[in-house]
């Protein structure tokens, strides 16, 4: 993100909600925001689906 930063006593996770709405004027809810790291597992393809569109 162009000049993110995570600010003193900010978490990551509410840096990056923060530096996206700046960034893009996209909003979203601090405990619905996805949050990985480097080297974290990611889902298989045989995974079963999560989020809103698992039952489509």
């Amino acid at each position: 993100m162009p000049g993110g930063h995570v600010g003193e006593g900010e978490t990551s996770r509410a840096a990056a909600v923060r530096e996206l709405e700046e960034e893009t004027g996209v909003h979203v809810a601090e405990d619905t925001a996805c949050q990985s790291r480097p080297g974290s597992p990611r889902p298989s393809p045989s995974s079963p689906p999560r989020g809103p569109d698992r039952n489509r």
